[in-house]
């Protein structure tokens, strides 16, 4: 089941990098998310009513909602979006998939829990194959003042995911099912956009070309409303540094889109970068040794 979600996980987002293309321009980010989410959290909201599910809980419970909704729905999207302004998709990709040792990072110093030596050596793997995969981007990257908004812009987004995860966990330790903290998250990551928009005074536009509601609509369904769900839901089977991990994936999904609708040729490279993923995959997978890195 475990290898099935992470499947559907990395098929459902990998896509998502050529959808948000489609995003930039006419609206503003802010309010395409605002759309995005809304339209997901619609459905959440109508598959729960039929389930006959829950929609009371605690204020504790809220508390830790809207926690998760502001991390995940809102403040991670906002700065990456925002990045893409001044990064390539590929150099996002790689930021993103650094929420891998930041998990990490984050249980061993905040939350004093142990980090398998198996699981850290996979994921440095993991993402050494990635910079392989996307080496002429990170040949011609410079701290120009642009670039390197974008990289900090980017960091922040990534870090907010890492944190998310690791709410997540907690949301499923407060007995919250897992559909309803998706929807609350969604609903108060809403909230926070909009409260953005108001102080910041940003016209509510629309965009009706054909190429801005499709990719709307696949951000919306696919990807937020099952690849949420799908991916939360791994989060609560393996915990977040097993399931965090699927980020590295992603891009190599983006990369075959690519071949077939941008023309992306492949390198020697890009297979070097895959076989150090896999390996790095199969690493954070395996069950780990008692060997362990600890404060």
């Amino acid at each position: 089941m475990s290898a099935f979600l992470y499947l559907s996980i990395i098929l459902l987002w990998g896509f998502t990098w050529f959808a948000i293309k489609n995003q930039i321009g006419v609206v503003p980010i802010e309010i395409s998310l605002i759309y995005r989410f809304a339209i997901a959290a619609i459905i959440i909201f109508v598959i729960m009513l039929i389930q006959r599910a829950s929609f009371r809980f605690s204020l504790k419970q809220h508390a830790a909602m809207a926690l998760l909704g502001s991390l995940l729905f809102s403040i991670n999207f906002f700065f990456f979006y925002t990045a893409a302004h001044y990064l390539t998709s590929g150099l996002m990709a790689i930021i993103l998939s650094t929420s891998v040792i930041m998990i990490m990072l984050n249980n061993l110093l905040f939350l004093k829990k142990p980090v398998s030596l198996k699981m850290f050596v996979g994921g440095i793997i993991g993402l050494s194959g990635l910079a392989c995969i996307f080496w002429p981007e990170l040949e011609s990257f410079s701290l120009s003042d642009n670039t390197f908004l974008g990289l900090i812009l980017s960091l922040i987004g990534a870090y907010s995911f890492a944190w998310a995860n690791q709410v997540s966990t907690y949301c499923t330790r407060l007995s919250i099912p897992l559909i309803s903290s998706t929807f609350y998250g969604m609903l108060y990551g809403i909230v926070l956009l909009n409260l953005f928009c108001l102080a910041m005074h940003i016209n509510y536009a629309i965009d009706s070309s054909i190429a801005y509601v499709l990719s709307l609509s696949y951000l919306a369904i696919p990807g937020s409303v099952l690849g949420f769900l799908t991916y939360l839901g791994l989060v609560k089977r393996v915990g977040p540094e097993k399931a965090v991990y699927a980020t590295l994936f992603f891009p190599l999904v983006a990369l075959m889109v690519s071949t077939f609708f941008e023309s992306f040729t492949w390198a020697y490279l890009d297979f070097v970068g895959i076989a150090m993923i896999i390996l790095g995959n199969v690493l954070i997978l395996t069950k780990p040794k008692p060997n362990i890195l600890a404060t």
